[in-house]
């Protein structure tokens, strides 16, 4: 996957252990990011995460710097890789976003992989996976979900998200590489250069002579890969991490729209951020223009060496939010809430009319009001529906909770940043004054006196450090109130679902009692049938029953006069048989008269004859009567067959409508099974949502407090700061009195020493003077008198200023005692006001303090464990921040 280090590694993982283990760890990422793109696992690719950091202290590790230097670049590799692979995954691209990036980022390195999948599959209407932080807890699961929705499903699982219209292939095919592209050496997303400018530079010592390996060529734009590639990957933990520009928010829309086109009750929405790894330059939207070729591409990233080409930019996508903070909010209601939206999305308010549109509909309202259920629609159908439209407000919400989730990590990747700042301004000024208590010990006081500007410099960046750590907590807790809003926005939206959910079984139900009617006028026909057909069944019945009687009835008169009839003749006939028999017998016996017993025989042959003739005479007679006996016999079995033949079809119309009622039954009962199990889901819903109701209503309490907290503590702050500077002014005004009293202290001094040198002085030169007068030096007697003279004038200008300066002192040290009492009161005051703001930052910092442990327990519950330990630190470091606002 990392090209060529791995391979020439190989050869030389003999060399050194950390070498080999570097090179056994390179491998073990290698499978992982495998996994991670094959499965779409988000703990394979922590996995690697946590093998890149053992990657990285081994590289420290390594001797040579040749072999660290071209470690380390590989490292960056391996880095940015694993950042590619968290991104696709959290954005979600199925299995046509897995093809279509397979063929668009196949690099001249063996990179591995290349496919993606949704991580929150099944929405997390969604914990937040990928973002963790402060609010973690704040942050819906799964939900069905999907961006989510425009998608909550995993690659694998088609899981509840809309569908946009994507854009046409016409300005895809021309936004499409040249044909001479497929034989450069660059890859068609920004995010494949990126990696192949990170190999060139890692591996310029070592491989100069080497020759670059053969890209695959450009992938032709066809249908599959097109969608695939302007699809815009959707997840149901909406944190990913920020990409280094901001895309054109139209061209983030239009992603929108297609990736929903193919999973309207998908994932929750995750817009990706590295294009390049995942997307091709063929998804650039028309409305940027047509992209530049390959060419173009190469000669921008020999201009721009390692930095982001332009290109690059245009193929970093960035998340755009989702949630908004009002029930079913139009677009532009959303735009509205963001503090700073980058463009009014202009495309996104058709896609759930689009929607409609590619499901059949002539349109599609997002309000649940407006759904109609057929009559003929199953329970599943209607909620289909209602599904649909939920997903479709879903898309909406997290349009704009994507953004405010943006917005909330960089605050808490700042706050993460000033908490380990903190940490180490702390860990520097203790050592800084262990290292200056040594010095002390040890008499070096020019080395502690050194020490103290560091110690000040730490201390003030530990300040500042814990001022920006406050700073964005605060940014924090704002951006929790909005993504608050969005969450009872989607509360609400849920409470609307439910409340859908609840019609629909009274609907249901109302269905089930029609079906009622419909089984009791069904039976009540029934009834009449079975009424009708007994009437008819008693009378055909009677009637064939009389007619059998009759016919029997005739039948045996019939017989009975043609055996009355034929009786005589028949025991005629059976006489002359007798005699036949007798005479065929005398015949054998008696051949001589044979000729006679012949003739006799003829004769009464001829006798029988005409005996038969006159029983064939009487049954002549009766024939007639005989055939309409049989006629009437048989209009009398086709009437018996008609009437089986009525019974039949009465019978069978009667299971007809008997299989109606079953039907109709089974029917009802299905209605009332469904209705039953829709207020069940609303009223589980409805549950749900009071409880999420209830947590955000606590959660909004917390908020309000943290709010009134940072109100009160920044009152407190500022009437601390009127303090303070009142007190300095004070303080100023009291060293100016201080010292203009000591100048007067000192200036009385003086006088009085000149008043008592003057009158030490003057009888001296008084005697000096006389002394002079009576030697008669009157030059000398002219000097000491002008002295005497000049002292007495000194002498009688200090007594002046010596008056004025005491009855300046006495009102300068009342001054000077009414201004220390100023002070004394004003630092009392100053002293309060401090403890009490002390003890609404320890207010303020454990309730931070319980809302990071609930965010670093949602982390490790999620196996975010670079997350939870990022926390943790957090903790330790707020924690001591209580523990010193305690101890003072």
């Amino acid at each position: 996957m990392f090209g060529r280090l791995s391979r020439k590694s190989q050869s030389k993982e003999s060399a050194s252990t950390p070498s080999k283990d570097a090179h056994d760890i390179l491998r073990k990422i290698e499978e992982s990011l495998q996994a991670a793109r094959t499965e779409s696992s988000f703990p394979q690719v922590n996995e690697a995460r946590r093998l890149a950091k053992e990657l990285e202290t081994l590289v420290n590790r390594l001797k040579g710097k040749d072999e660290q230097s071209l470690w380390s670049s590989q490292l960056a590799v391996v880095n940015e890789e694993i950042e590619t692979v968290m991104n696709s995954l959290m954005g979600g691209g199925g299995e046509a976003g897995n093809k279509g990036a397979g063929e668009a980022s196949s690099p001249a390195l063996d990179l591995g992989g290349g496919g993606e999948g949704g991580l929150f599959d099944g929405m997390q209407v969604g914990s937040d996976a990928g973002g963790g932080g402060l609010f973690a807890g704040l942050t819906m699961s799964a939900e069905p979900p999907a961006d989510s929705v425009l998608a909550p499903s995993p690659a694998g699982a088609p899981v509840p998200v809309p569908a946009p219209v994507p854009s046409p292939m016409e300005s895809l095919a021309q936004l499409s590489p040249a044909p001479g592209a497929s034989e450069s050496n660059e890859q068609p997303g920004g995010g494949g250069r990126r990696r192949k400018k990170n190999l060139r530079v890692g591996y310029a010592r070592k491989e100069k002579s080497q020759t670059n390996l053969v890209a695959s060529p450009a992938p032709a734009v066809s249908d599959n890969s097109t969608e695939s590639s302007q699809r815009l990957p959707l997840s149901d933990e909406f944190v990913m991490e920020s990409p280094a520009v901001q895309a054109d928010p139209v061209d983030v829309v239009a992603a929108a729209e297609e990736d929903g086109a193919d999973e309207i009750l998908g994932e929750p929405v995750l817009m990706t951020e590295d294009a390049g790894a995942t997307q091709p330059a063929e998804s650039v939207s028309p409305t940027l223009g047509a992209g530049p070729s390959g060419d173009e591409e190469e000669g921008g990233e020999e201009q721009d060496g390692d930095a982001d080409s332009p290109q690059d930019e245009e193929e970093s996508v960035e998340e755009e939010g989702s949630k908004g903070g009002a029930p079913l909010l139009s677009l532009d209601d959303l735009a509205a809430e963001d503090e700073a939206p980058a463009e009014p999305i202009a495309s996104v308010p058709d896609a759930a009319e689009r929607i409609g549109e590619q499901d059949g509909a002539a349109a599609f309202s997002l309000d649940f009001g407006d759904i109609a259920f057929g009559d003929d629609e199953t329970y599943a159908e209607s909620a289909a529906k209602l599904e649909k439209v939920l997903s479709a407000n879903f898309i909406k919400l997290e349009l704009q909770n994507s953004q405010i989730l943006q917005q909330e990590k960089s605050a808490r990747d700042k706050r993460i940043g000033a908490a380990n700042d903190i940490a180490q301004a702390k860990k520097k000024s203790e050592v800084l004054e262990e290292e200056q208590m040594k010095a002390v010990e040890l008499e070096e006081f020019e080395k502690a006196d050194e020490l103290n500007s560091s110690i000040d410099e730490a201390k003030e960046s530990y300040t500042k450090a814990i001022n920006e750590w406050y700073k964005a907590q605060e940014e924090c807790e704002d951006i929790s109130a909005t993504l608050a809003s969005i969450l009872e926005s989607k509360s609400e939206v849920k409470l609307k679902y439910a409340g859908a959910l609840k019609k629909l079984g009274e609907a249901l139900e109302s269905r089930a009692g029609s079906i009622d009617e419909s089984i009791a006028e069904l039976e009540k026909e029934n009834a009449e049938h079975e009424a009708n057909m007994a009437e008819i069944l008693e009378d055909d019945m009677s009637r064939l029953n009389a007619l059998r009687r009759v016919l029997e009835e005739r039948e045996g008169e019939v017989q009975h006069k043609i055996k009355e009839k034929t009786t005589e003749f028949v025991e005629q006939k059976e006489k002359h048989l007798e005699e036949k028999s007798k005479l065929e017998e005398e015949l054998e016996a008696i051949r001589e008269t044979l000729r006679k017993k012949e003739e006799e025989m003829a004769e009464v042959q001829g006798e029988i004859d005409e005996i038969d003739g006159k029983i064939q005479k009487v049954e002549a007679k009766f024939a007639k009567q005989q055939d309409k006996l049989n006629s009437e016999r048989k209009d009398i079995e086709e009437e018996g067959e008609k009437f089986q033949a009525l019974q039949d079809q009465l019978k069978a119309g009667q299971d007809v409508i008997k299989e109606k009622i079953t039907k109709e039954s089974s029917r009802k009962q299905q209605l009332i099974e469904d209705s039953q199990a829709a207020c069940e889901s609303s009223k589980a819903t409805e549950s749900q949502m009071k409880d999420d109701i209830e947590n955000a209503k606590k959660t909004d309490a917390l908020r309000q407090t943290l709010a009134e907290l940072r109100l009160e503590e920044k009152a407190a702050n500022e009437k601390i700061d009127a303090l303070k500077s009142e007190v300095d002014q004070k303080k100023e005004g009291l060293s100016r009195s201080k010292a203009e009293l000591e100048q007067m202290v000192l200036a009385i001094g003086e006088a009085e020493s000149v008043i008592k040198n003057a009158e030490e002085m003057l009888p001296k030169l008084e005697e000096e003077k006389k002394n002079a007068v009576a030697k008669k030096n009157f030059k000398d007697a002219a000097k000491f008198s002008s002295e005497a003279k000049a002292l007495t004038d000194e002498k009688i200008q200090a007594e002046s200023s010596l008056s004025d300066l005491q009855g300046s002192v006495e009102d300068a040290r009342k001054k000077a005692e009414e201004m220390e009492e100023v002070v004394e009161k004003l630092e009392g005051e100053l002293s309060a006001a401090e403890q009490e703001g002390r003890v609404l930052q320890n207010k303020h910092i454990s309730i931070t303090i319980d809302m990071l442990n609930q965010a670093m327990e949602a982390a490790s519950s999620e196996e975010n464990y670079d997350e939870a330990a990022a926390l943790q630190n957090e903790i330790e470091v707020a924690q001591e921040l209580k523990n010193s606002i305690e101890v003072n």
